[in-house]
This record gives structure tokens, sequence and C-alpha cells, in this order.
């Protein structure tokens, strides 16, 4: 029983080396394609912000076309919160 417990161990231990060795050789190439990750990024990131001004003024239009109607309620409470904060006194001791 012993025996199996040693040949398991030596089996594990050898396992590992070779996940190790394994490791290092492939260890490069991810960071390699981590770095050729970020030069695409960097290289689509202009059409991103072209795509999200373009989207931006798209739907702003659209935005602004339904916000409209709600103009006069805006008003209403930007008139009621500009009253509330006028209102207070500091505390005089």
């Amino acid at each position: 029983m012993f025996e199996l417990f040693v040949l398991l161990c030596a089996i594990g231990v050898a396992l590992a080396v070779v996940s190790l060795i394994c490791w290092v050789f492939v260890f490069p190439f991810q960071l390699l394609s981590l770095a050729f990750r970020a030069v695409a990024i960097l290289l689509a990131l202009p059409f991103l912000v072209a795509a999200g001004i373009f989207g931006a003024a798209l739907f702003g239009v659209g935005f602004l076309l339904f916000a409209i109607p709600a103009l006069p309620l805006l008003v209403i409470v930007g008139l009621i919160w500009w009253l509330a904060s006028r209102r207070r006194h500091p505390h005089v001791a």
C-alpha cells in the first residue's frame, strides 16, 4: 500500500514538473497575445469613439423629441427646487 502511495506521489510530482515546463514555454505566447489584443483595441478606439458620437447624435435627437413634452414639468420641478433651496436660513447662535 505504501508503494502505491509513493508511486502516486512520484507521478504527481512528474506531472507538476511537466506542467511547469509547459507553462514556461506557453506563457510568453500568452503575453504576446495580450499585447496583440491591446494593439487591436488601440487601433479600434477611433472607430469606437466615432460610432459613439454618431449614436449619441442619432439617439440624442430622438431623446430631445420625446423630452420636449416634459419641459413644463421640468420647469416646475426646477422652480420648486430653487424656492426650497432659497428658504434655508443659517442658524445664528
